[in-house]
């Protein structure tokens, strides 16, 4: 089983306006997956990555 570490990032668009967002990566550090849509707060993003990656059959996620 593998190791997914899920961290939620907070960016700015080009409007000056924050978004959040989360990035899925290995243990060696590469990105895997990110979220393409950009949410207004980070308890929409966390939740939206908790659908996502919790209970995946071959990866154990860690939460960052």
């Amino acid at each position: 089983m593998r190791t997914l570490y899920v961290e939620i990032t907070r960016r700015r668009t080009l409007r000056l306006s924050e978004r959040w967002g989360w990035r899925a990566s290995d243990a060696n550090g590469k990105v895997i997956a990110t979220s393409h849509e950009g949410y207004h707060n980070e308890d929409h993003a966390e939740k939206m990555a908790h659908q996502l990656f919790d209970g995946h059959p071959y990866y154990k996620v860690n939460w960052r």
